[in-house]
This record gives structure tokens, sequence and C-alpha cells, in this order.
């Protein structure tokens, strides 16, 4: 597994400024209130974050159902650091594990639902492997992944804001969500009824919301 950490806008000098930038680019309240609401979650459930970062999703999903259990792991300790502080100032409680995707620190059948937003097309294909396959994993029988990051740009302009994207993230972690076939590796680890439940358009692409089944 690589040890290298991937800073969500590459440089750790702009950890500060994430939230404001994905929230004015990548429609970010659109995409993590559509993922909140193809989760679908009941009762008191036990929700992951695979891949936190600032802990917006985190701090969304507990304000809407205060009875779940909510979970976020990162491998950045300084986000983390960050997404604490913001939990701290709502007064929210969250629990936070600084950890890796591709090695989860949960027993298995632990969490009903895992969500994800925009990690993915940091890790290499190797590691997007591995994180599939820990997620099922640690899911419940039945429990649900619901995923959010780029696919396939629907459209010439769309393809040309995901070129530039890919300048700054990398062109080999995003090679799969530029052909479309990071639904590929989801099915290949085990998951069963994976579809793609809504596309969103941003400057820098398309970013889809997948939602699977163990």
């Amino acid at each position: 597994m690589s040890e290298k950490i991937v800073h969500a806008l590459k440089f750790k000098i702009l950890d500060g400024i994430y939230d404001h930038v994905v929230r004015i680019t990548c429609r970010d309240n659109t995409i993590k209130n559509s993922l909140i609401s193809i989760a679908q979650i009941k009762g008191a459930c036990k929700v992951l974050d695979v891949g936190c970062g600032t802990g917006t999703l985190l701090l969304k999903i507990k304000g809407r159902y205060e009875n779940c259990d909510i979970v976020g792991v990162d491998a950045d300790k300084r986000i983390l650091e960050i997404a604490k502080l913001k939990a701290d100032k709502k007064n929210i409680n969250i629990r936070l594990f600084d950890a890796y995707a591709q090695e989860l620190p949960f027993d298995e059948n632990t969490f009903g639902v895992v969500v994800s937003s925009l990690l993915f097309h940091h890790l290499n294909n190797e590691d997007k492997t591995k994180a599939f396959k820990e997620i099922h994993r640690i899911l419940k029988k039945d429990g649900k992944l619901i995923l959010a990051d780029w696919d396939k740009p629907q459209n010439p302009l769309l393809k040309f804001g995901f070129f530039m994207l890919r300048l700054l993230d990398g062109f080999n972690n995003t090679e799969l969500h530029l052909k479309g076939e990071l639904i590929k590796l989801i099915k290949q680890e085990g998951f069963k009824n994976v579809i793609v439940d809504k596309k969103i358009n941003t400057v820098f692409g398309t970013i889809s919301i997948w939602s699977a089944q163990k």
C-alpha cells in the first residue's frame, strides 16, 4: 500500500481553503445532499465516511440523523483536526480515526452504511481495489455503499474541465474515471445491485453517485 498522503488540493498548505474551493467548483452541497438522500439511512444505523476530509458530510448526516453512530476515517491527521474543530464548534458528536481506506480499523460486518465523497480518484487502481475490498468486509449483510466521485465526462466541455482537474490530481489515478470504468471495480469486489443513481455536472467534469449493496 502506498504510504503517501495525497492532499485534497494536492498541496498541504491549501487544506484550510478546501471547503470553500469545492463548494464553488464542485457543487459540494448538491453532491452531499444527494448522497445522503440516496443512502436512505434508517434507525440507529452505524455510518462510516471513508476519506471524510474536513467532516462536512459527517456533520450533515449527524445533523439529519441524530440517533446514528457516525464515524469518519482519513489518513491526513491535519485534515482530521479541521473536522474535529468543526464538530466541536457545532457541538456535534462524531468519531474520527486516522486510517487509510485500504486498511480500515474495524471488524467485519460493523456498518450498515458506508459513504465516500471525492476520495477514490486520489487512489491508484491497486489501492482502489483494496479500499473496495475493505469496505465490503466491514459492511453488514445487505449493507450499502454510496459513493460520489468523478465519472466519464458527458460532453467535450466537461472533458476539458476534467483534464484541468487531472493536471492537479494526477492522470494515472483518474484514468478509470475518465473511461467511466470505476463501476467495474465496485462489482469486481463482490458488490451487487451497483447502479448510478445521479450525475452532477460541474466546472471540472461529471460527478456520479453510485449505490451498491453487500
